[in-house]
């Protein structure tokens, strides 16, 4: 209840974690918070044998897990990233088969950005940095 907009994305490399996106923006902070508890239930769940990983202050809640994929192929590993600013709910999710390398600290550094970028949004300041298409 209460999402403004949904916006998602993903890439993809041969020999790298297939990394989405998703960012939903709400009416308001206090929309995004009451929503938040939800939205981490909803996705935590496609996140296999999922347990608590610690990924350091982003945002002003995030939530963090690490487990399996969803094909449940032995050696397998998924990652989950939730992150709020104000009233924007960023998810960053990665997957990798037993064959690609994929250190649990992978998400950190988008989550990270994507934050800092929504945070100047918000201030109503041109983000700093984007992506860019090689």
């Amino acid at each position: 209840m209460g999402v403004q907009n949904t916006g998602t994305s993903a890439f993809s490399r041969q020999g790298q974690p297939l990394i989405y996106f998703l960012v939903q923006t709400y009416q308001d902070e206090d929309s995004a918070k009451s929503a938040y508890g939800t939205v981490w239930k909803s996705w935590k769940q496609t996140v296999p044998e999922a347990r608590a990983l610690w990924n350091g202050k982003v945002g002003e809640q995030s939530d963090a897990v690490v487990g399996s994929t969803r094909s449940m192929v032995e050696g397998s590993k998924g990652l989950l990233i939730q992150v709020r600013v104000g009233s924007v709910i960023m998810l960053s999710m990665a997957e990798a088969g037993p064959q690609v390398g994929m250190t649990d600290s992978y998400l950190d550094r988008f989550a990270d950005a994507f934050a800092k970028r929504a945070e100047e949004a918000q201030r109503g300041t041109t983000p700093s940095a984007g992506l860019v298409e090689n």
